[in-house]
């Protein structure tokens, strides 16, 4: 006769060993799924400490950036402009895998948030420095050629400020503005590189004294606000605490919401449509620099991460660096049906091949490569049908993937 162990009765059993067994020092657990802690919650804690990992990683470039940037201010040569430009590069790689976890009012842009500080754009120069050709003239009295005292409180005060003429916000912090004070225009007779702004401006040329110190001022700025964020993630962290005693769903929602709309409301319709529509290089993200295919990759990027549940970058000195969770979303949703969680990642995986195809640079690719921009377009569309597919099958529903009406 055979004997039929049942799932009760092997957990019993192992009760009884272990009892049995206390004085040999032994560790046993009963597989019941109501002693172990959920997938879901898994899920979250990892993704708390994917963003914590990031942000630190995020921070530790940023610092980089200042060291090179201050190196240069101090002596302005080719060469110390050459390095503070790569070293911009490298910093925005790991910043554009972290703007997921935006768009559900978080740490980084709820009301006190500094993402406006960080991130906005687009950037309208004649606020900040000169620029070159008859199109566009800038009244004195900006940035640079004003006389107003340059510290870090002003430019707290006065980023996306009304300019009280055109009712446009002027944006005077922030990677893109030290972009601009790095490269310059890219001027439309640059088609095949980005802008040449020349060491000279820190030198010779007028203003040369207050570039300097606005741009020192800038990564100041850019550190410290991203350091106020990162804390507040960190273990022991006020928003981790609250995110984590969040109910499972609720939390769920939220990473959902930034990966959603990320994917379809920011990436698609902000960052690849509307420069299509414009036609203008003014509306492609890093204009300045022509990285902006990088801020396209790397945002979705940051999409995948969460999927997977794993993050990858580089540390300052260029070696490599990961965190690799105990679940990604494609582990919650494959409980419930593994081909949703397959599909799920399929979609991504194939959204991300069609933004690596667009040409480059990408203020070329708006006139020339149209196509291959709203294929791009369009199946971020249906990545992020995806995405509220596989959610509604975990019971998170109704995930947003446009953007919020400001």
């Amino acid at each position: 006769m055979k004997t039929l162990f049942t799932k009760k009765t092997i957990s019993k059993a192992l009760g009884i060993a272990c009892v049995a067994g206390s004085a040999l020092l032994l560790s046993c657990s009963s597989d019941d799924s109501s002693n172990s802690v959920s997938t879901k919650k898994q899920f979250i804690t990892s993704y708390a400490k994917m963003v914590d990992f990031s942000y630190q990683n995020v921070l530790a470039h940023m610092k980089n950036l200042k060291t090179d940037i201050n190196a240069f201010t101090k002596n302005p040569t080719q060469a110390g402009l050459d390095k503070a430009k790569e070293t911009w590069k490298r910093a925005r790689e790991p910043y554009l895998q972290t703007e997921v976890y935006r768009f559900y009012a978080g740490p980084i842009d709820d009301a006190n948030g500094p993402e406006g500080l960080i991130n906005a754009w687009p950037l309208d120069e004649c606020h900040i420095d000169y620029v070159v050709g008859a199109a566009k003239v800038c009244a004195k009295g900006n940035i640079i050629s004003g006389s107003m005292a340059l510290t870090k409180e002003y430019l707290r005060n006065n980023n996306e400020k009304a300019d009280g003429k055109t009712n446009a916000k002027a944006i005077i912090t922030g990677f893109h503005a030290i972009e601009f004070m790095l490269w310059g225009q890219d001027l439309p007779e640059y088609t095949d590189k980005p802008g040449q702004r020349p060491y000279t401006d820190y030198t010779t040329k007028d203003g040369a004294a207050r570039r300097k110190q606005y741009l020192d001022l800038l990564v100041d700025v850019m550190i410290e606000d991203m350091t106020k964020v990162a804390n507040q993630w960190k273990d022991g962290g006020a928003y981790r605490k609250t995110f984590l005693a969040l109910p499972e769903n609720e939390a769920i929602l939220k990473i959902s919401t930034g990966m959603g709309r990320l994917t379809k409301g920011e990436l698609a319709s902000e960052r690849l449509a509307a420069a299509v529509k414009s036609g203008d290089q003014e509306d492609e993200h890093s204009c300045f620099s022509d990285n902006t295919h990088r801020d396209h990759r790397m945002n979705l990027q940051g999409v995948i991460n969460i999927i997977k549940g794993s993050f990858y970058s580089k540390n300052v000195d260029g070696t490599s660096t990961s965190f690799v969770g105990n679940k990604g979303l494609k582990d919650v949703v494959a409980e419930i049906n593994k081909a949703t969680a397959d599909d799920l990642l399929s979609k991504y995986q194939a959204a991300l091949k069609d933004i690596e195809a667009i040409k480059i640079p990408f203020d070329q690719a708006i006139k020339t490569d149209v196509p291959k921009i709203n294929t791009a377009v369009n199946n971020l569309g249906v990545a992020a049908t995806a995405l509220q597919k596989a959610t509604t099958a975990i019971g998170v529903k109704n995930v947003p993937v446009e953007l919020a009406a400001e």
